[in-house]
């Protein structure tokens, strides 16, 4: 939902040749803030968990416009499209099974075992981005990144469905 605001963004630093850097340590950052759920627990911290939960959704955001972008930068235009459908369907089954063992595992490891193990998972997502390789653009133009927000969201018509965007997500 927040692509129109995190899209001019990405192009900047894609275009910079940092978007795999980038990608990498949102990975780590989530890692941390997940950690940080595990040593707090639920019950006996709720803001600062909350607030944790919080972070952990609005990286996840940046982080799949991010990979959107490693996307459209690493393939072809006729292997997009088989791509975004790995990619999509690759978060959602990887959001079901991690969910669904999170959720068998914790009863059994109790919260600050589980969390901390969910933690290690998704940290491994920055080790696989070592791997990635993303040329820059071939024609070397770097978009000015608040003109392509304000662009994006200067319409009349669009200002308030923009602000109710940024509301919900």
């Amino acid at each position: 939902v927040m692509s129109f605001a995190w899209g001019p963004i990405v192009d900047r630093l894609a275009d910079g040749g940092r978007l795999v850097r980038v990608a990498a340590m949102l990975q780590l950052a989530t890692t941390g803030l997940l950690g940080l759920t595990a040593a707090l627990g639920p019950r006996e911290h709720l803001p600062l968990f909350v607030a944790a939960i919080a972070c952990v959704l609005l990286i996840a955001s940046l982080s799949s416009v991010v990979v959107s972008g490693l996307l459209v930068r690493g393939t072809s235009v006729a292997e997009r499209p088989a791509a975004a459908t790995a990619s999509y369907g690759g978060y959602y089954l990887g959001s079901l099974v991690g969910g669904g063992v999170f959720l068998a595992v914790e009863p059994w490891l109790g919260w600050p075992l589980a969390m901390s193990t969910l933690a290690c998972l998704v940290g491994t997502g920055a080790l696989a981005l070592a791997g990635v390789h993303v040329s820059p653009r071939p024609d070397g133009h770097a978009p000015r990144t608040f003109a392509a927000l304000w662009r994006s969201v200067s319409r009349p018509q669009l200002r308030w469905v923009c602000l109710a965007l940024l509301c919900v997500d």
